[in-house]
């Protein structure tokens, strides 16, 4: 029997959980023609609610076109750009010999190479010359909207972990030029999203920023409780199995509402369980998903300094205001400034979250592996 709970990918179907009312607001913005900007950590199901929205939308919008890139396996400006022209093509007909045809009629500076298979369409792809598609990126940038004006269409570009584009040489410059380019589109709005929140904030929220106030920002929270339980309980009601409304509060609070880590360990249940879950079974597979990580955990913990490592210790206390001589006596954490970099290195390593003047750790499992063995 397959496991009614799904981690390590995209969720959809009956794995999908809540997010009506995110689901609505990212919806109705984009269809709206507003440009979005979707934030969270990593693992908390934004690309998933990405997709379902954008699936939801070419299932009723018959006149919408949708083109997704991700950017955590495109390392380059080329490879993006390569891509993105890709994609663009692709969403301009369904028919292998037209889209050949477009490939060259859209373009009238730059000459791609065209790279296909007959009769498929997924192994199809655009590559330029490297001097060339520098000395014409706006061209490829416009290449949506002129492909939407044209076929009376309209489009939504989604590009995953777009923070990525800071790691591009000569970012600032192709930041200015995406900029000048979206924001003159009217057929094409723009859904840009990633996990890493202090990029995302230079990106977006710095006034001298290219991208400064681009679009509606949304921060996309956790599932609550309410919504986990019935969840669980009906995904083992489904395969013949029972678990209590404290056994489902156990795996929500101990992996604390976390998407991925909820899923995870309720799966672990499930497949450790016969017919009801007792106790005993939780436990055990808490301590397995504990397991299954620590060599991961053993090796990012080697990676700190020791004045990382008091400053987690801190944050495991719950301590709130670390720059008190109090606390930097206590933990040992130096100068204010001290603290200030730590903060901000550990907040690089995706380790910790802060939401204002909130700390917490964004891996939940880390922290039980981190005050079990280290405190």
């Amino acid at each position: 029997m397959n496991t009614p709970f799904q981690f390590g990918k995209m969720v959809s179907g009956s794995h999908f959980t809540d997010r009506e009312e995110p689901l609505k607001l990212l919806s109705e913005s984009l269809l709206g023609g507003i440009s979005t900007i979707l934030i969270s950590p990593r693992r908390w199901g934004k690309s998933s609610l990405v997709h379902k929205c954008m699936n939801e939308v070419f299932s009723l919008k018959t006149n919408y076109r949708i083109i997704m890139i991700d950017l955590f396996r495109l390392r380059t400006e080329e490879e993006f750009l390569e891509a993105y022209a890709t994609e663009a093509i692709k969403c301009s007909t369904n028919k292998i010999e037209e889209l050949l045809l477009n490939a060259k009629n859209f373009f009238k500076t730059i000459i791609p190479k065209i790279t296909f298979s007959p009769g498929s369409m997924g192994d199809f792809s655009l590559s330029f010359d490297a001097k060339e598609i520098k000395k014409n990126r706006m061209e490829i940038l416009d290449l949506p909207e002129i492909i939407a004006k044209t076929k009376k269409i309209k489009m939504i570009v989604c590009v995953d972990e777009f923070q990525n584009v800071l790691s591009y040489e000569n970012s600032s410059a192709l930041q200015k030029e995406l900029r000048s380019s979206w924001q003159k589109h009217s057929n094409v709005t723009y859904c840009l999203y990633g996990s890493k929140r202090h990029m995302l904030s230079v990106i977006f929220n710095d006034s001298s920023s290219p991208f400064y106030r681009f679009g509606a920002v949304f921060f996309l929270q956790k599932i609550e409780k309410k919504y986990w339980i019935p969840f669980i309980t009906q995904a083992f009601d489904r395969t013949g199995k029972c678990i209590s409304i404290d056994h489902c509060e156990h795996i929500v609070n101990a992996m604390q509402d976390h998407p991925y880590y909820v899923q995870q360990l309720s799966h672990l249940v499930w497949i450790m369980t016969e017919k009801d879950v007792d106790s005993r079974i939780v436990s055990s597979a808490l301590d397995q998903i504990i397991d299954m990580n620590k060599p991961f955990f053993i090796r990012e913990f080697e990676l700190l300094s020791v004045s990382q490592v008091h400053f987690l210790k801190a944050v495991c206390a719950g301590e709130t205001h670390l720059n008190a001589s109090e606390v930097l006596n206590k933990y040992s954490l130096g100068t204010s400034g001290n603290v200030s970099k730590n903060k901000r290195v550990l907040e690089q390593k995706d380790m910790i979250d802060i939401d204002q003047t909130i700390i917490s750790f964004i891996d939940p499992v880390f922290e039980i592996w981190f005050r079990k063995y280290i405190l």
